[in-house]
């Protein structure tokens, strides 16, 4: 069974994500019923034989506080995109297992599952897969981009301001965000997980954006278009434009017009991020940072 969660994320990228699960498992020849309500979900888990229930994100099933995976003893495996400290992860039952993009995410839970992980990157289903581009000369960024001073704004009113800053101060941007986060965790007797969420969602993407404008202000020998609503950051390269967001599931055909796409992985060190596979299966070259994982299949 799969549990669509409803979440939708960056431009619908969460709903395609879950269709194209679905898809594949229906490729394979799997008899596959999806669910998108808890009470459709407990329908079926008593008038059906479930073998797993599988679900991506955030898992969101629960009735009267306990996860149907609890409720009827049958094995979830929870497809997880995004960093754990913002998941509230499940480290207690033997019923549910994760699957990562990125092999450091369990450095960020509070303690480890009672299963083993898995790890293994989104997907991209082969239909889908397109011929090379017919080039226009340019290079596409899909990044969104906020405004970076209105981050640090809100970063320096945060009753966490001290913290953020300091680890701003100290991080090195070439290295892992994890390890770097949960050393400086540590090293700062930081360990409440509720602290722990709120120093990292702002820093988090405060890197992530700063990380994104360098690599725009150091793109100087073709034209740039970033896939972003424009925030109002200052940009001094002067062959940067802004072109309007596209839902996700166009995304392919849009890149696929491309000569080249730049992916900046968003502080994940460990992983072939969805970006990637979405540029090289649309068509067209991926220009990205290097990470442990990239570095072992290069």
């Amino acid at each position: 069974m799969a549990l669509n969660n409803n979440f939708y994320g960056s431009y619908s990228s969460n709903q395609v994500f879950f269709d194209e699960l679905v898809n594949a498992f229906q490729n394979i020849g799997i008899n596959i019923i999806t669910a998108s309500s808890v009470e459709g979900a407990m329908s079926i888990f008593e008038n059906y034989k479930v073998d797993f229930s599988i679900s991506f994100s955030k898992y969101q099933y629960f009735y009267n506080g306990t996860p149907l995976y609890e409720i009827y003893e049958v094995l979830n495996y929870q497809w997880v995109s995004d960093n754990p400290l913002k998941m509230n992860l499940d480290s207690d039952s033997k019923w549910i297992k994760y699957i990562f993009i990125d092999e450091e995410y369990p450095l960020a839970m509070e303690r480890g599952a009672q299963n083993n992980y898995l790890f293994l990157p989104l997907g991209y289903l082969e239909k889908n897969i397109m011929q090379p581009s017919i080039s226009n000369e340019r290079v596409l960024i899909p990044c969104k981009i906020r405004n970076i001073n209105q981050l640090y704004d809100e970063i320096t009113v945060s009753p966490y301001a001290k913290q953020m800053k300091t680890f701003l101060d100290e991080y090195d941007r070439n290295t892992s965000f994890i390890k770097s986060f949960k050393s400086f965790f540590e090293k700062n007797a930081v360990v409440e997980i509720q602290d722990k969420e709120k120093v990292f969602r702002l820093v988090n993407e405060y890197i992530r954006i700063e990380k994104r404008l360098w690599a725009i202000e150091n793109i100087d020998s073709l034209p740039v278009d970033i896939l972003s609503e424009d925030c109002g950051n200052v940009i001094t390269n002067k062959n940067v434009c802004y072109i309007e967001p596209v839902n996700y599931s166009e995304l392919a055909s849009l890149i696929n017009k491309y000569k080249i796409v730049i992916n900046v992985d968003p502080n994940y060190h460990a992983c072939i991020h969805d970006r990637f596979i979405k540029a090289v299966s649309s068509g067209t070259v991926c220009v990205t940072n290097e990470n442990a994982v990239i570095n072992k299949i290069t």
